[in-house]
């Protein structure tokens, strides 16, 4: 009896030890897999904060805002209302050009006739020398220096307008103008008008107070 008991439990604990042998070896073996299928998740995707680099401003982008930077010119009130007055007188001058322009062109054309239109055009002129003039004796140097390039603009034109008024003297103190001369001339003197007062839109776009 003693023998039957002991073959009993004998393969009894043969039966029951493999099974919890497996039991632990298959525990233990899907947290490993668990472990090792995990995929890696990134900052972003496990719900952390992902720093990217910030879209900085490039060199060129820089170097653009600096330049815009030096071509402030920091004015008063006075020097911009003066700008804005000598747009104005750019602008009648040019409509003055034009209408010698026409007159020209016109069978009203006589030498009476383009001599007046000439006189309007040149006291026209003249009033916008001199409002230039005051505007340049206002600005300091440090003004001056800082719009250069609209000032040398000016006066490049300044001088090609003045330089066709003294052509259309001599053409109208002919006995006989040529019309198509002072045709010529009078779209002369308004390309040159209109480049003189690009140059004072320019400057007034870049002043500040």
């Amino acid at each position: 009896m003693r023998r039957i008991l002991s073959v009993l439990v004998a393969g009894a604990s043969l039966v029951i030890v493999p099974a919890i042998m497996g039991q632990g070896h298959g525990s233990h073996g899907a947290s490993g897999q668990g472990g090792m299928g995990r995929p890696q998740m990134s900052g972003s995707q496990s719900g952390g904060t992902q720093m990217g680099t910030p879209r900085g401003i490039g060199v060129g982008d820089r170097d653009q805002i600096h330049q815009r930077d030096r071509d402030r010119i920091y004015t008063t009130d006075v020097q911009r209302d003066q700008v804005r007055d000598c747009i104005n007188s750019a602008d009648r001058t040019r409509v003055q050009a034009r209408d010698m322009q026409k007159l020209v062109k016109s069978d009203k054309f006589n030498q009476e006739n383009a001599i007046q239109q000439r006189d309007r055009m040149q006291d026209q002129l003249r009033t916008m020398d001199q409002k230039h003039d005051r505007l340049m004796q206002g600005f300091s140097t440090e003004q001056r220096a800082t719009a250069q390039e609209r000032i040398r603009a000016m006066e490049q034109a300044r001088a090609q307008a003045n330089t066709r008024l003294q052509e259309m003297n001599g053409e109208l103190g002919q006995a006989s103008p040529d019309r198509k001369r002072l045709q010529q001339q009078a779209r002369d003197m308004e390309r040159s008008m209109q480049q003189w007062r690009n140059a004072y839109q320019q400057m007034a776009s870049e002043m500040e107070p």
